[in-house]
C-alpha cells in the first residue's frame, strides 16, 4: 500500500503536539501495563491530534502505551499504520519507538537499523535517547566498541538530560573489557551528574566498589549475581519500581557499615555490600528478588536502554 504524504503541520501545532506526545510517553513509562487509552495525557493527546484529523497520531501513540505493556508485536503493527500517512516531521519518534520494539523482542540488527534511521532524520528531537538505545542494542550483540561510540554520542547531545545513566551504561562497558581506569573515571562522572530516580548513581556505586575489590561479576555467587541482575534487552529498562528507589535512598550509604558491623554478617568487603542493600532495607517479600525483578544492578556487560 503506498504511502499517502501529508501537508506538512504549522510549526507552533508541532511543538505542541511534540510537548502532548512526551507527557504521553512519560505517562506510558510510569504506568506500563496499568496505562490506558483514557488515562489524562495520553487522551490529551490523542485529542489534540484528531482536532487537527491527525489519523496517523492515534496508533503512534497507541504504539508507545502498549509497547510499555509489554506488547511490543502489537506496537509494531501500530506503527507501520502509522507510518502509511505521517509527516516527515515525525519520522524520528517513528523509527525510534520501532526500535524499542525491536529491542524488546531481541532483534537486535533491526532495532539498530530503526534507531540509525531516527538518528538520520533532522527532525529527530530526542538524539540523545536514540544512541542511548543504539548502544544498548550494540552491546546485546557483543560489540563493545560501537557501544561506548554510541553512548559518547548521546552525551555530545545537548538536550539529552540522563548523563548519569550515559556515564554509567559507558563505565560498565569499559568494565567489561578490562578497562579497568577508563571504567573507574567513567563512574566518577555518572555520580558528578545529576540522577532524579537513584538508579543510575546506585549502578556507579556499586560498580566503583566491584572495581575497588577487584571482584570479576563471574566470581561472584548465584545469589550475588542475581542481585547484579542482567537488564533484559530492550524494553522497560530506563524505569526502575519507586518504591524499590526510594527504600535505598531512604536507607542511605550508612546501612552498608552497620549491615558489615553485624555479628552474623560474616562478610567485610564488597559481597557484603550487595546483601547489604537486602538485609538493611525493610521491603515487602524478598528484596533479592525484588532488585532482580526490576534490575536496578545490571551486570556490567548490560546498561541501561532508555524508551
Amino acid at each position: 500500500m503506498a504511502k499517502k504524504r501529508t501537508k506538512p503541520v504549522v510549526p507552533d501545532v508541532e511543538a505542541e503536539f511534540s510537548r502532548l506526545l512526551r507527557a504521553a510517553r512519560k505517562e506510558h513509562g510510569q504506568l506500563k501495563e496499568e496505562a490506558t487509552a483514557n488515562h489524562p495525557n495520553h487522551k490529551s493527546a490523542v485529542t489534540f491530534a484528531k482536532t487537527h484529523k491527525w489519523q496517523w497520531a492515534e496508533p503512534l501513540l497507541e504504539a508507545s502505551r502498549v509497547h510499555w505493556a509489554g506488547a511490543h508485536d502489537k506496537a509494531l503493527q501500530l506503527l507501520a499504520m502509522s507510518e502509511l500517512s505521517i509527516p516527515d516531521r515525525w519520522h524520528g519518534i517513528l523509527h525510534f519507538l520501532r526500535g524499542n520494539a525491536l529491542h524488546a523482542k531481541g532483534k537486535h540488527d533491526e532495532a539498530i537499523n530503526a534507531y540509525r534511521k531516527a538518528l538520520d532524520e533532522p527532525e529527530c528531537d530526542t538524539p540523545g535517547y536514540a544512541w542511548i538505545n543504539l548502544g544498548t542494542a550494540f552491546l546485546a550483540k557483543g560489540e563493545h566498541n560501537g557501544a561506548i561510540a554510541a553512548y559518547y554520542k548521546a552525551l555530545d547531545d545537548p538536550k539529552y538530560d540522563m548523563p548519569a545513566k550515559a556515564w554509567t551504561n559507558l563505565a560498565q562497558t569499559y568494565a567489561s573489557t578490562g578497562r579497568r581506569k577508563l571504567a573507574k573515571e567513567a563512574f566518577k562522572k555518572a555520580l558528578k551528574n545529576p540522577d532524579p530516580k537513584g538508579g543510575d548513581h546506585a549502578r556507579a556505586r556499586l560498580g566503583m566498589q566491584l572495581l575497588k575489590s577487584k571482584i570479576e561479576t563471574d566470581a561472584l555467587s548465584p545469589d550475588d549475581r542475581a542481585m547484579a541482575g542482567k537488564t533484559v534487552p530492550g524494553a522497560q529498562s530506563d524505569e526502575i519500581e519507586g518504591g524499590v528507589i526510594a527504600a535505598i535512598q531512604e536507607a542511605g550509604d550508612t546501612q552498608y557499615e552497620k549491615y558489615i558491623a553485624k555479628p552474623d554478617s560474616e562478610r567485610d568487603d564488597t559481597l557484603s555490600i550487595l546483601r547489604g542493600w537486602s538485609s538493611a532495607v525493610t521491603l515487602l517479600g524478598g528484596f533479592r528478588t525484588t532488585l532482580a525483578r526490576w534490575r536496578l544492578f545490571p551486570e556490567v556487560a548490560r546498561p541501561r536502554h532508555r524508551d
